[in-house]
């Protein structure tokens, strides 16, 4: 026990533990395993991951004593499988309830690393308990993950649903004698992109003033995370470079003075990179000096 609250205290100081045990790390598991149960009697030297600026924090709860946590942790470039060097392999222990996300390949973990998804993700849940009655799955933690994201907990057996953006507390009934209303089927977290938030221009303008090329442009939902480029082609829009280059900082409103402009015709367009590296431009703007 005091093993796995070191663990998950140092990745996430904030969440209230269980009561369940670990015993020993694997960076083996054991294939034939049941979701959720690792052989206890391999042992590993890695250094796992912890939880950093972008992660979701839950709970199982059967009442303020038998709980169980744990934490997806959104990491740029994580393999979604279990990775030995990013994940926290979870044990069952002798707690009333237990709770763990499912790695891509299902191996059972109390910390799972993963990369935020350019459409949408579906993490499995594995949540356990010794007797029937009613528990809740709470969020305790939603940090730094962009608006964009929407974070829904699905529910395969009462086909439901939460929005955990806007609610941090499912109530459910487990009933030991049907084994569908436990396990690693019922439950799942899924994080799936908005495209109405996305980055959108609104408009993007190239104005002649004494001091030189005045660039405006006007955009919502670009957040602190889109990269903007404006850029200027004197060959007649065969080559464009960037002049300035910048990170959005949800202000809606920017704008750049070109004070070189080159004599003759100058065309300016803007380059935009959203959250998922992809990239589009304006329309483009010819100027004369």
């Amino acid at each position: 026990m005091k093993q796995k609250i070191f663990v998950l205290l140092f990745a996430f100081s904030a969440i209230s533990l269980s009561s369940c045990v670990k015993d020993s790390i694997s960076d083996s598991p054991n294939p034939n395993a049941l979701p959720g149960i690792v052989n206890q009697n391999t042992q590993t030297t890695s250094t796992q991951t912890t939880a950093t600026s972008q992660y979701l924090g839950l709970q199982l709860a059967q009442n303020a004593i038998n709980t169980d946590a744990t934490i997806i942790n959104f990491v740029s470039g994580a393999n979604t499988a279990y990775d030995k060097n990013e994940d926290a392999i979870y044990f069952q222990g002798s707690g009333m309830v237990s709770l763990s996300s499912l790695s891509s390949d299902y191996v059972a973990l109390s910390i799972n690393a993963l990369p935020l998804p350019k459409t949408s993700l579906t993490i499995g849940l594995v949540v356990n308990a010794q007797t029937d009655g009613i528990y809740k799955l709470n969020k305790t933690a939603l940090k730094a993950i962009p608006k964009i994201f929407e974070i829904w907990l699905m529910d395969n057996y009462a086909k439901d649903s939460l929005d955990f953006r806007s609610n941090s507390t499912y109530a459910f009934n487990i009933y030991m004698s049907d084994a569908t209303s436990y396990g690693n089927q019922r439950f799942s977290i899924v994080v799936r992109q908005n495209p109405a938030l996305g980055i959108h221009l609104l408009n993007f303008t190239a104005t002649k003033v004494s001091g030189g090329a005045q660039i405006d442009w006007l955009t919502e939902n670009e957040v602190d995370y889109t990269g903007f480029s404006v850029q200027r082609s004197t060959d007649n829009g065969q080559n464009f470079t960037d002049i300035t280059s910048l990170i959005s900082s949800s202000l809606g409103t920017y704008n750049y003075l070109d004070k070189s402009p080159a004599k003759g015709t100058d065309q300016y367009r803007l380059k935009i990179q959203d959250l998922n590296g992809t990239i589009t431009y304006s329309k483009v703007i010819s100027l004369s000096y």
